[in-house]
């Protein structure tokens, strides 16, 4: 007898990546319902019949959202986020009956599965679902990190904070300096670099 597989439900699936997910979640052969601000299907519908719940939404809108979507949610289904804060989404899973996950994918929506991908995996309440998304981004070539919320939090402040500062003083420079821009010596690490900015 075939297992059923889950379905997925995610919260704000519309954006790029919440379609970049959907098209991984669709190629191994799942359903996947979407919910949004501009979706016939409400949050609350999503969670009543999905399976696993992935809030993609702005750091600004997760709590609320996870808060909202929470007494909807089935005990053996599985929730989680895909906010680059670990700490702030777990803390307000915590309520939830069913499995809770925190991820946070380090990559961005024009990744490729040939680019050596890799997702944080922050376990809370584990369950089924859990190993079941494993397993399929592992199959996909996607490398799993395991890690405390608080460990990726401390890390990612790092992180951020790094590039950032880069980033912030090679703008003041441009700024100061818009001749710069004009210069026919540019190399193809300067054109990367003022692309991004």
């Amino acid at each position: 007898m075939k297992t059923k597989l889950p379905t997925i439900g995610i919260v704000g699936g519309n954006g790029k990546t919440g379609q970049w997910f959907t098209q991984i979640f669709q190629n191994h052969g799942l359903s996947v319902l979407i919910a949004g601000r501009k979706t016939s299907l409400s949050v609350e519908s999503l969670a009543k019949k999905s399976d696993i719940v992935i809030v993609c939404v702005p750091i600004s809108e997760t709590q609320k959202v996870i808060k909202k979507i929470i007494p909807y949610l089935s005990k053996n289904s599985l929730l989680t986020d895909l906010t680059s804060f670990k700490i702030m989404p777990l803390e307000a899973m915590k309520e939830a009956a069913c499995g809770t996950l925190g991820m946070h994918p380090l990559f961005g929506p024009s990744a490729t599965l040939d680019q050596g991908l890799k997702i944080v995996f922050c376990k809370q309440k584990d369950n089924v679902l859990v190993a079941y998304l494993r397993n399929l981004f592992e199959k996909a070539g996607i490398e799993i990190i395991d890690m405390s919320p608080e460990e990726h939090d401390y890390q990612m402040a790092y992180i951020q904070a790094f590039t950032n500062a880069v980033n912030l003083l090679y703008a003041k420079i441009i700024f100061e300096n818009k001749n710069v821009l004009k210069n026919k010596l540019h190399n193809p690490i300067f054109t990367l670099q003022s692309m991004i900015m």
